[in-house]
């Protein structure tokens, strides 16, 4: 068949390394320098005795905000394979859902934080002792 409007034809795309790859690739490897420049602390064992020092010069900042934003992507990741784990299991097998579904519920109606002597904790607060006088 013959194409009566050329004006619409598509272009085959190009096949060549272009500026936007190599962009891309220089990218992807300053993601990478920077995840193991700031995680390279991170695997250290803890050891509450010996603590290194905190540097509290403005300079550090940026290194502290990019190990806590390391972490933040880290507890991310691992919380976005969990819940797509928990959707596929609880949408493949009816006995996961029966299992998922009302734990999930529980869950999300329940307060997680204990805060002694909040009204909402489910407790109440300690008695006040006052003086004899």
């Amino acid at each position: 068949m013959r194409n009566t409007a050329p004006q619409l034809a598509v272009p085959p795309p190009g096949r060549g390394f272009g500026w936007v790859d190599l962009l891309v690739v220089v990218g992807l490897v300053g993601l990478l320098w920077t995840a193991l420049r700031f995680g390279q602390g991170m695997l250290v064992h803890f050891d509450a005795d010996a603590m290194p020092a905190l540097d509290s010069s403005p300079t550090a900042i940026p290194y502290y905000a990019g190990r806590t934003m390391l972490r933040m992507w880290i507890a991310f990741g691992c919380s976005l394979v969990f819940a797509v784990a928990v959707g596929y299991l609880a949408a493949k097998y009816r006995t996961a859902r029966a299992l998922i579904l009302p734990a999930l519920d529980y869950n999300a109606k329940t307060r997680k934080v204990f805060v002694p002597g909040d009204e909402d904790s489910g407790t109440d607060p300690p008695p006040q002792t006052t003086p004899a006088p």
